[in-house]
């Protein structure tokens, strides 16, 4: 863990309202901490407009995020194309390797098609809260039994 400390909340604002010189703003400790992957993994989930910050982070700045690896500006930069200029408040996805959640992403892309990507899946997932995505699988057409345990995998997968 780095020893340095940046406003992550901070951060996530100047890239969502385009601030394209805040991170030369930064002192030199507040660049250290900076974690363009980090970034990017909360920008492509908001909870307004999902679907806009998921087509946004994979189309702009995926195909090119890692070829910068070694400049977190230009990664900066690479965000704030992606951003849509209006604040927005975003999740962590977090990672559920080693889960079996086999049955619940077969579930996810019967209805959003498959050869999603994890992170994909993990953004569909995190749109729900836990009341409407038991409502979504109720009216999915789906069997009691599979239900229950789409329900109870939903609730466990983190």
């Amino acid at each position: 863990m780095s020893k340095y400390k940046i406003d992550l909340g901070e951060v996530l604002s100047s890239i969502d309202l385009k601030k394209r010189d805040y991170y030369a703003s930064l002192s030199e400790e507040e660049r250290k901490s900076f974690s363009g992957i980090v970034m990017l993994r909360f920008l492509s989930n908001s909870s307004s407009d999902a679907d806009y910050s998921l087509l946004m982070t994979n189309e702009v700045a995926n195909p090119y995020f890692y070829e910068m690896w070694e400049h977190p500006e230009l990664q900066y930069l690479l965000l704030t194309a992606a951003a849509s200029g209006k604040k927005k408040q975003h999740k962590w996805i977090a990672n559920t390797k080693g889960k079996n959640l086999e049955q619940l992403w077969l579930f996810v892309e019967k209805f959003w098609g498959s050869g999603l990507s994890g992170i994909e899946r993990d953004i569909i997932l995190n749109s729900f809260s836990g009341s409407e995505f038991n409502e979504f699988v109720d009216g999915s057409g789906i069997n009691a039994e599979d239900a229950k345990k789409i329900k109870q995998l939903y609730k466990n997968r983190i």
